[in-house]
């Protein structure tokens, strides 16, 4: 498609919900990776049965962010 790391994009979500459309009726289990828990119930309320939530690189910068939002900083 030529769209590399654009899942936003109107033809990539298409292809995306015709293959969901086919493998939910399939026997094969529906599973894609979720980045966000909006994401992620996003996908479960669609069908999906397997899911990664995050990766390594987006766990640590949340963890750390979350620490770093406590810090109070100067102005």
């Amino acid at each position: 498609m030529g769209l590399k790391g654009r899942t936003d994009h109107p033809d990539v979500q298409g292809a995306m919900l015709k293959l969901e459309s086919v493998i939910r009726e399939s026997n094969v289990v529906l599973g894609g990776v979720a980045p966000t828990a909006a994401q992620a119930n996003a996908m479960v309320a669609r069908g999906y049965k397997a899911l990664v939530l995050g990766f390594n690189w987006s766990l640590l910068q949340r963890g750390i962010s979350s620490v770093l939002d406590g810090i109070p900083r100067p102005a």
